[in-house]
């Protein structure tokens, strides 16, 4: 019984004096009024010809277009999304931007040989300050418009499906990027700027635009900002555009 009465007596005062365990509170991402879904991506090869796909910026494959265009790994393209949000971020009392791309992904059971090619789905965050945002005052109709946002914070999640995904995903990939800068001093080289594309064809009511946080490595050398004709681009009419991304 002495014995019985000691052990509780230890339990309680261990309990007593342990340290409450208190998880740090998660940023939280608002929800967002309306999803880019669809467009349609533009190449211009190196032959001089357009192809296109859904939602994706091909591969030039040559004369093996029609054949590997949409065969496994070729048929990610060069980049790819399933939909492109902006939400809001809140970090303690300070509220950001944040830009959400959801891509197709994929990898092979045996990468050595490229043998049994597995789908799944990954997500690209970007968060700038929401002051950025104003920049998108400063599109014009009938021009070409490259603007850059200023990136606080980037990084991306794969493997991840989409049937169990939520938001907190993000939220917790978002607080280790944070803690694992600890060189403020490089920032602009740790978080580089996400570049964005945009032209406005008022009459015709479309909006040809991309989005790219690194040089454009896919393009073959086919982008200046200086061209007068741009050779990489998705396509959408301008209303349903505006409704993701408001701009003018």
């Amino acid at each position: 019984m002495k014995k019985n009465l000691l052990a509780i007596f230890l339990l309680l005062t261990f309990l007593i004096n342990a340290q409450n365990r208190v998880n740090d509170k998660l940023p939280i991402i608002t929800k967002s009024n309306s999803a880019l879904i669809t467009a349609t991506g533009w190449l211009k090869n190196q032959s001089g010809q357009w192809i296109s796909g859904k939602n994706k910026i091909p591969q030039d494959l040559g004369e093996d277009q029609k054949i590997l265009g949409n065969y496994e790994g070729y048929g990610l393209g060069n980049d790819n999304f399933t939909s492109l949000e902006i939400k809001d971020l809140i970090i303690a009392d300070s509220t950001y931007a944040i830009l959400i791309k959801k891509y197709r992904d994929g990898y092979y059971t045996y990468s050595s040989i490229k043998k049994g090619w597995n789908n799944i789905s990954g997500y690209k965050y970007f968060v700038f300050s929401k002051s950025e945002l104003a920049k998108l005052k400063d599109v014009k109709s009938d021009s070409l418009s490259v603007i850059t946002f200023k990136i606080l914070s980037k990084g991306h999640v794969s493997s991840v499906n989409p049937a169990t995904f939520i938001d907190n995903i993000i939220a917790k990939d978002i607080v280790k990027e944070m803690q694992g800068n600890k060189y403020p001093e490089y920032d602009d080289i740790l978080n580089p700027v996400l570049g964005f594309n945009i032209h406005y064809f008022k009459v015709k009511n479309i909006v040809q635009f991309i989005f790219y946080d690194e040089p454009l490595f896919f393009l073959d050398g086919n982008f200046n900002k200086d061209d007068k004709e741009t050779r990489v681009y998705y396509e959408t009419d301008a209303t349903t555009f505006k409704k993701f991304l408001n701009f003018g």
